[in-house]
């Protein structure tokens, strides 16, 4: 279950750039440097998506087509824990992606945008499949001790799953994000976004938008017969994993558009989270009802779905109002963090293939492995970083 972190864009603002910027710090009460409460956002998900990545491997349900290690230490809050970060960190993720790259169609010619996001988006995509997912291979190889691990069936172990046996591993987001900024790129040329937020102007909009956006979300996860979203990781994702995400970023893209909508956001932030979280206890309970009588929670059951499918919707929404709503003071540590979380995002994985590798053989409780993978994938991935920042003497292109 690749489910990662990504810096959206760069989101210094120009003070005065566009009507769009000013409507939306003027209801957060925030300087026109910078929006502080996405650097809180991003700090916060990233931290989830070590927890995340640390944690899948000790569940109880195996998820083979979504994770390739699971430990014989394991425990049924880790199924718990992972499905609460699933509900809402990727949604988030996309909906500021949408927002943000909105505002850069607001201020910049779109040809310029979409040249930045290509650079921004599908150089690092490219790097990590030539070195890092290279690597990923070779230590998931070893940590389910297979022989021969430098051999090129290792290098194409997915060949029978994924067109020319090219896994995207956990820079699905990535290449998710690039092909929906190419659709934000047409649709901003043809007057499309343009055009349609001219004809909508209604205090009632978000609420019209979270409506549809439940809706939608529902048919697409019915059709597919899942009860989550995520992403696949194939050259080809499924129409419905693409579908589904698609929404959360015109989400993000419809936010900047009407001081209403964002208004209603700030006010309702607190009830939308709190119904996320009630869905989310319901979305759970469904779960491991399922898990008590051997059944595999992650297989379709309509109940589940639904549940899941109103936590998520809830949760995203809910969260990032709350943090408009009250994230307004920077926090040095808080704002290095989100700078390097696109560079930790790039880099973590091997670091938790490898502490996997090193709490495989002991024989200790799944949470004390647990901790040990989470927090030293954690540390060496920020050591490295800041190797990395020094190195580039604090202008890394990443």
């Amino acid at each position: 279950m690749f489910i990662y972190t990504v810096e959206v864009c760069d989101y210094f603002i120009k003070p005065y750039s566009c009507s769009k910027i000013i409507v939306i710090r003027k209801l957060m009460n925030t300087s026109l440097d910078r929006i502080f409460a996405f650097d809180a956002l991003r700090a916060l998900l990233l931290i989830f998506l070590f927890i995340l990545h640390a944690g899948l491997s000790f569940m109880k349900t195996e998820a083979n087509d979504q994770w390739f290690y699971f430990d014989t230490a394991n425990n049924i809050f880790f199924d718990g824990l992972i499905g609460f970060i699933t509900a809402f960190i990727m949604p988030i993720y996309f909906v500021i992606s949408g927002l943000f790259t909105e505002f850069m169609f607001s201020r910049h010619r779109s040809h310029i945008v979409l040249l930045k996001r290509i650079k921004r988006i599908l150089i690092p995509f490219l790097l990590v499949m030539l070195i890092i997912m290279p690597t990923v291979k070779i230590l998931v190889a070893i940590l389910n001790h297979h022989e021969n691990i430098f051999i090129i069936d290792t290098f194409f172990s997915d060949s029978g799953k994924y067109i020319w046996g090219i896994n995207t591993g956990h820079v699905w987001f990535l290449y998710y994000l690039l092909a929906f900024n190419i659709i934000h790129f047409f649709l901003v040329k043809i007057g499309v976004l343009k055009f349609i937020s001219g004809k909508l102007k209604s205090i009632f909009l978000l609420l019209i938008s979270v409506f549809l956006l439940l809706i939608s979300l529902f048919f697409i996860l019915l059709m597919w017969k899942q009860n989550t979203l995520l992403g696949t990781f194939s050259l080809v994702p499924s129409v419905y994993s693409i579908l589904g995400y698609l929404l959360f970023y015109f989400i993000g893209v419809s936010l900047p558009q009407q001081k209403a909508e964002l208004t209603v956001l700030l006010k309702l932030s607190r009830s939308f989270f709190l119904l996320g979280f009630f869905f989310l206890l319901m979305f759970f309970l469904l779960s491991f009802q399922k898990i008590n009588i051997l059944l595999n929670p992650m297989h379709y059951d309509l109940y589940i779905m639904l549940s899941f499918v109103c936590s998520s919707v809830f949760l995203s929404i809910g969260g990032i109002g709350l943090a408009l709503k009250y994230y307004k003071t920077p926090n040095n540590k808080i704002s290095f963090l989100s700078k390097s979380s696109y560079f930790l995002y790039l880099i973590h994985l091997p670091f938790v293939i490898l502490f996997l590798i090193l709490c495989s053989s002991l024989n200790i409780n799944a949470f004390l492995k647990f901790f040990i993978v989470l927090f030293g994938s954690m540390l060496v991935s920020v050591g490295v970083n800041y190797i990395w920042i020094l190195l580039w003497k604090n202008k890394s292109p990443i």
